[in-house]
């Protein structure tokens, strides 16, 4: 193998950072190295750094994935919770009332519910349930016991 033959590979920057209270100071040192090496350890060189850098963005996409399942995660526990504390996603215009309407249907015949017990069977909050029931006079009455009924 002749000189010819070498190729040159890199070229190293140094640099170092000291410290120095609160804020960093950069310092910079340059150096210029030049190694000949043979074609066939240029190519391995090579080949390592592909080997590294495929590996590297392997481990990149399975992190992507492991971040992107995580996030879905929280998004389906934080709407959970939500529901839980009573800061609850709006329901549907009508459906409450649709879901106070079934209950009071499937009550034996003359018989009405408490609010409280209403609210507690649907699964409709306390002041969802007096709104809703208030303001759609035309479905619900309210008798002198303060149970309510169908109209």
């Amino acid at each position: 193998m002749s000189r010819g033959d070498h190729i040159p590979l890199v070229q190293i920057g140094l640099k170092k950072i000291l410290q120095y209270g609160p804020t960093f100071r950069i310092i910079r040192f340059e150096m210029e190295i030049t190694l000949k090496i043979t074609p066939d350890a240029a190519r391995a060189v090579l080949q390592d750094f592909e080997t590294k850098m495929s590996r590297r963005l392997q481990e990149r996409e399975e992190l992507n994935d492991e971040i992107q399942k995580l996030e879905n995660s929280v998004k389906s526990l934080r709407e959970q919770l939500q529901g839980v504390n009573g800061s609850a996603i709006r329901s549907p215009r009508g459906e409450n009332r649709k879901r106070i309407v079934e209950y009071l249907k499937r009550l034996p015949e003359g018989r009405g519910a408490r609010m409280t017990e209403i609210s507690k069977a649907t699964g409709i909050s306390m002041t969802s349930t007096s709104y809703t029931l208030q303001h759609n006079r035309k479905n619900f009455i309210r008798d002198e016991t303060y149970l309510w009924r169908l109209k």
